[in-house]
């Protein structure tokens, strides 16, 4: 079930994470632009914490959809999307990033609107 409030200040924190880690851009699927992190690379607690706490909101604040013949869970946030590779959040290792495609964002805004 989606539930996109997140309160004031977990959105600030959580952007400030975001905004504050070096994305490496995915080159073996340049066709299909994202960039990821790695649990491996995180260096302070508050990055690790952090990590996870994106990790947990993609896998409870997500829509799926289908890419390929997998099915993931995307977290919607500040104009981008977040997804994990793994369907175990404990085993989850990396975060993919991308931008939201228009239709993502509309949907973000829709669900927005119907979520009280």
């Amino acid at each position: 079930m989606m539930n996109i409030n997140l309160s004031k200040k977990e959105s600030e924190e959580l952007k400030e994470f975001i905004d504050s880690m070096t994305w490496t851009f995915a080159k073996t699927m340049s066709n299909i632009p994202h960039w990821y992190i790695l649990w491996d690379n995180m260096v302070t607690p508050e990055d690790k914490k952090m990590f996870y706490k994106l990790v947990d909101y993609t896998f409870k604040y997500s829509v799926e959809r289908s890419f390929g013949k997998r099915v993931y869970k995307y977290f919607l946030f500040d104009g981008r999307k977040y997804w994990s590779m793994n369907k175990d959040a404990k085993a989850t290792g990396l975060i993919n990033t991308a931008l939201m495609s228009p239709t993502e964002a509309y949907e973000k805004t829709n669900i927005a609107s119907r979520v009280k």
